[in-house]
């Protein structure tokens, strides 16, 4: 394999045996600023409005946003049904949220399912649950 394909994981995760837990947003804002709306991928800037600020974005923009959360959903997929991997996938417009503990032991708006990032994780980690949650797709990106 390409050793670049490393940092990816629909090629990295099969390899890992060890117990893993993916928290991430579907609308990183790391990626979506770096990678969905680069000026390599928005030289016009058209997306640049949007990116900044979420209810300046349009119905299409929107579904830019949709159709990256796919895409990144698909990769992540790879964890499969093992139970020795975990997820919390929320539709935070954000990026590093763990560090963050007003998040990561309840902030409202970074709850999945009415379970905190520290909650879900306790619960996949002492094989209370096998946590495998995605915020709902409806859900719009959203300030946590």
């Amino acid at each position: 394999m390409n050793p670049g394909l490393c940092f990816y994981p629909q090629y990295a995760v099969p390899y890992i045996q060890t117990p893993m837990f993916i928290l991430n947003s579907a609308y990183d804002t790391w990626q979506i600023y770096n990678i969905l709306a680069s000026y390599e991928a928005d030289p016009s800037g058209s997306f640049t409005k949007c990116k900044t600020t979420l209810n300046e974005c349009s119905t299409s923009e929107l579904q830019r946003f949709k159709d990256f959360r796919s895409e990144f959903l698909g990769a992540v997929s790879a964890i499969g049904n093992s139970s020795s991997k975990g997820m919390f996938i929320n539709t935070c417009y954000t990026h590093c949220q763990s560090e963050d503990q007003s998040a990561w032991f309840g902030k409202p708006t970074s709850k999945l399912y009415d379970k905190t990032m520290a909650e879900a994780v306790g619960d996949w980690f002492y094989e209370k649950y096998d946590w495998r949650m995605i915020d709902n797709e409806n859900v719009l990106p959203h300030y946590c």
